[in-house]
């Protein structure tokens, strides 16, 4: 995969701009990248507070071509190739199922991926927004939400985070793509999540809420999860959070 990349000082959002210009046939591996979002958003509508040089505000065009039943492993990927990134700047983040990466409890990054298909095939848009300083919190978010200057109190190359968030896409990206990608992944994944196996959660399934024991990842990237009744429950999409000592 080539990386092409695009730099807005202000955009509406860089999943819509990279969804436009995939619409319109932009090839595989173009990103966009921009300074401030007026309209950034996360899972389910959210906004997704976007400042002005407050935050890293990515979006990746990906024409996959594996099976459509593996996309959602996509987020997976994703979440291994920030957590790396971050890494290589001194953040040492947890990947809270399915698409938050956290420090000490504290959202740092999260990750949008959308679905669509167009008369230049199907495609994958995968958005990835990291707080950079305190300014992206809102001051009504509590202890939910970090950045990298909180965490290590250092200024940081931001263009340096953008050329580590790509390569360390480009290479998950050929992993999953590969014949044993799948599988890869998930373990891989699942070795860099404390939420993977034995964590206590509650979780919200669309609206339908219930607690259990984290049991692992399935096939297609679902969390399972063994409930408190004794059934064992699939999770493909929906939210959970950490159930903490009473």
């Amino acid at each position: 995969m080539k990386i092409q990349l695009f730099k807005f000082d202000t955009i509406d959002s860089t999943n819509s701009e990279a969804m436009r210009q995939a619409h319109a046939g932009a090839a595989e591996g173009v990103c966009i990248v921009a300074d401030e979002q007026t309209a950034g958003r996360g899972r389910f509508g959210r906004v997704w507070s976007s400042k002005k040089g407050a935050g890293l505000y990515f979006s990746i065009i990906l024409r996959p071509k594996f099976e459509s039943r593996h996309f959602p492993l996509v987020t997976l990927m994703a979440g291994i190739a920030a957590n790396s990134a971050l890494k290589s700047v001194g953040v040492e983040t947890d990947i809270k199922w399915v698409n938050d990466l956290i420090v000490r409890d504290r959202k740092i990054c999260g990750i949008l991926a959308e679905a669509s298909e167009s008369v230049h095939g199907r495609f994958i848009v995968i958005g990835i927004g990291i707080n950079i300083t305190d300014d992206n919190i809102p001051t009504d978010s509590g202890n939910v939400a970090t950045s990298i200057h909180a965490e290590d109190g250092m200024a940081h190359d931001v263009d340096l985070l953008v050329t580590s968030l790509c390569e360390e896409l480009k290479k998950g990206y050929a992993l999953l793509s590969g014949e044993s990608g799948p599988v890869m992944i998930r373990d891989l994944w699942c070795s860099l999540s404390t939420y993977a196996v034995g964590k206590k959660v509650v979780v919200d399934a669309s609206g339908e809420i219930f607690s259990g024991t984290t049991c692992g990842v399935a096939e297609n990237g679902a969390l399972i999860v063994r409930t408190d009744d004794g059934t064992t429950r699939t999770v493909e999409t929906g939210e959970i959070s950490r159930v903490r000592p009473g």
